[in-house]
């Protein structure tokens, strides 16, 4: 089993791009939460290097920018794609939480992110 946590951090809306990423910065141990087109615009390859460098540990969203998604590959840094409905859900019950998140690997190959915030948890397959 393969288990990578994190502080979960949220982008509450669709079309986040490179430039807005990359001005909030990050550090160390996140696991950031997006929802469609995430990380489009001119410096996405800048902003995944930053990302990764900063320790940012996985990008979980509803879709991905193609060329955020490519430079995301190229610098190592999983980009885990949800359905729009558990996307949705995760913002609606998390997003205005501390949160902590997982994505977990199990050994017979099941895969899921699992989100907890104090006694509330939930899971998504993928």
């Amino acid at each position: 089993m393969e288990k990578i946590n994190g502080t979960a951090a949220f982008y509450d809306k669709p079309a986040v791009t490179a430039e807005e990423i990359f001005a909030r910065g990050y550090t160390g141990g996140k696991i950031i939460f997006g929802k469609d087109d995430f990380g489009g615009g001119d410096k996405a390859e800048e902003t995944v290097k930053m990302l990764k460098n900063n320790g940012v540990l996985r990008v979980v969203v509803s879709g991905a920018n193609a060329t955020f998604r490519d430079a995301a590959e190229k610098e190592q840094l999983a980009v885990v794609t949800l359905d729009k409905k558990s996307i949705e859900d995760i913002f609606r019950t998390f997003a205005d939480k501390d949160s902590e998140a997982a994505v977990i690997t199990n050994d017979d190959g099941t895969r899921k992110v699992k989100l907890i915030s104090g006694s509330l948890s939930k899971s998504y397959q993928f």
